[in-house]
């Protein structure tokens, strides 16, 4: 071992630290860095530089990887982190030599950091697996959070969904001896339970999340440290609480679980009276009426049942006017790929044509259902509110 040189830039903030190397050829990697610090009989070290690209894509490695009762984590280079009162972690600085070898940075603790006692703050939604151990919790009071919702094939990205709210992640090590396949039920079951709604789940091990390098690709983009390339498995869930929904974001993996909480409050609609009046004079005069009051779940095409009141409105203009035709023209906020969004909008707009037909026996050749996606908005898509707005059902006179 060698004190870190200062010509380096970053020895400021490594004062009483050392420097282990490793040389990627030598093919050890994960094993090689865990054999280095037992050797020198440390159970926390921060991972700095970039793997081989064989093993991982990206262009920095952000990642919480346990082995055994040692915990390898990616850290700032700018910050200087105190962990657990013992000790310190920081980032190589280094960027010309990624490629040449790989260098982790510690400072040795006074004492075991096993020793030490983890954060055991729990969020109260979701219960710890038993014999999972907290070694990581962030919680922002209101923070944007993207949430993975699958990889869209043809479009070849992301389906995401933006949510604002106060977010708490936390970061667990799972027990020894379990598999991904029984931590994850043990959630599942305790979910459901609550009454949870399962809004997308994916399985990696069948390749369902997302092709490629799904671990650097979900570590970058969603903060999710857990899913591996070759398994883990993810489940994005919706807990409504009466006048607060809570989003749950779960990711097992073989080593550690993530849990994400996003809780919203629920916005004030302030929908306005609807009635055929009000919908036959916007006609009149515009050609086109919104239709207030349409509700579906998130990304789902099935109307839910509050939007009876609505549909009487339009069911008695139709049947007032019976020369009357209509597009039935949904439209989405832009979250998500074009193509998923244009075939939301289109569902959705199918939905309303087949309740006028089915329930209130609307001639099927008067209405027809189209779907725009994102393409017509009202409002930004930058906030919650506008994104909100932009979700609506029209009425286009024929």
């Amino acid at each position: 071992m060698s004190e870190f040189p200062a010509a380096h830039g970053c020895a400021a903030i490594f004062n009483g630290c050392k420097t282990l190397k490793m040389r990627e050829n030598e093919k050890s990697h994960f094993f090689g860095l865990k054999a280095l610090a037992i050797r020198d009989g440390l159970t926390r070290v921060s991972l700095t530089a970039q793997f081989n690209r064989d093993l991982y894509y990206g262009k920095l490695f952000f990642e919480a990887v346990f082995l055994d009762d040692i915990f390898f984590a990616g850290i700032s280079c700018a910050e200087k982190v105190a962990v657990d009162g013992s000790i310190l972690v920081a980032e190589d600085c280094m960027r010309g030599t990624l490629f040449q070898f790989l260098s982790i940075l510690v400072c040795l603790a006074s004492q075991p950091v096993l020793a030490a006692k983890p954060d055991k703050s729990d969020h109260p939604l979701v219960a710890p697996y038993a014999g999972s151990t907290v070694y990581s919790k962030d919680v922002k009071q209101y923070d944007e959070y993207r949430v993975f919702k699958g990889w869209d094939k043809e479009a070849k990205q992301y389906n995401t969904e933006k949510l604002e709210g106060k977010v708490t992640k936390l970061l667990y090590k799972n027990p020894k001896e379990r598999s991904v396949l029984e931590i994850y039920r043990n959630y599942e079951v305790a979910l459901k339970k609550e009454g949870v709604e399962i809004l997308y789940q994916c399985n990696q091990a069948d390749k369902e999340c997302v092709d490629g390098y799904v671990g650097a690709h979900l570590r970058q983009q969603f903060a999710i440290a857990s899913i591996g390339n070759q398994s883990g498995r993810y489940v994005f869930a919706k807990l409504d609480q009466g006048d607060q929904i809570a989003y749950l974001v779960l990711a097992v993996g073989d080593n550690n679980t993530d849990v994400h909480v996003v809780e919203m409050k629920k916005m004030d609609t302030g929908m306005a009276t609807l009635n055929m009046a009000a919908l036959t004079e916007d006609l009149d005069k515009q050609g086109y009426v919104v239709v207030e009051g349409i509700f579906f779940d998130t990304d789902k095409t099935d109307l839910k049942p509050e939007s009876k009141p609505a549909l009487d409105e339009v069911a008695k203009l139709l049947n007032e006017r019976a020369d009357l035709k209509l597009y039935v023209v949904g439209h989405t906020d832009m979250q998500g790929s074009l193509a998923h969004n244009m075939s939301l909008s289109e569902g959705r707009a199918k939905s309303v044509v087949k309740a006028l037909m089915a329930e209130y026996r609307i001639d099927g050749a008067r209405l027809e259902g189209r779907g725009v996606g994102p393409l017509a908005p009202v409002a930004t898509n930058a906030s919650e509110g506008g994104r909100a707005s932009n979700r609506r059902v029209v009425l286009v006179q024929r």
